[in-house]
């Protein structure tokens, strides 16, 4: 790793991504994501299906193997990311990890919500334009028959 990389990389990452020893990269790996990821990883994941105001939003997700599941792609995801940038630490860098690990697990929620529930996540952002239009805070144009623009 150039010494440029490992100045723009997070410093919670150098341990993992400079250990020569494969299976202390390993531990190193597994304490990173035990520690730091999946905490983040769970907390938001419950407060976006499992808290109060979820549960008034109704995403659906009633039960604990969706849940479960959503949290295991979700490290799969991150974790897959580390272990490319430990082959290839010169191509892309993580300067803040716990944002990265947010960033990637409410994608991967808003994901799941949009393939699981077509229908209702459409409604959400048909409400959006609406209350705009309604609150007169913009007008809804129609640039082609299929299109819409709000300005």
């Amino acid at each position: 790793m150039s010494e440029e990389t490992g100045e723009q990389m997070d410093s919670m990452l150098l341990p993992f991504l400079l250990s020569s020893d494969e299976s202390e990269a390993d531990n190193l790996l597994a304490d990173l994501l035990s520690g730091c990821a999946v905490p983040s990883i769970e907390s938001i994941v419950r407060s976006m299906f499992g808290g109060p105001a979820a549960r008034e939003i109704n995403y659906g997700v009633h039960q604990q193997e969706d849940i479960e599941d959503l949290v295991g792609e979700i490290y799969l995801k991150i974790l897959r990311r580390l272990r490319g940038l430990k082959q290839s630490p010169n191509e892309d860098t993580i300067k803040d990890f716990r944002s990265y690990v947010a960033v990637t697990t409410y994608n991967t929620c808003t994901d799941y919500v949009r393939v699981k529930y077509p229908n209702w996540y459409g409604l959400k952002k048909d409400r959006q334009m609406m209350s705009l239009i309604y609150y007169g805070r913009s007008s809804l144009v129609q640039k082609r028959p299929s299109s819409w623009r709000i300005s």
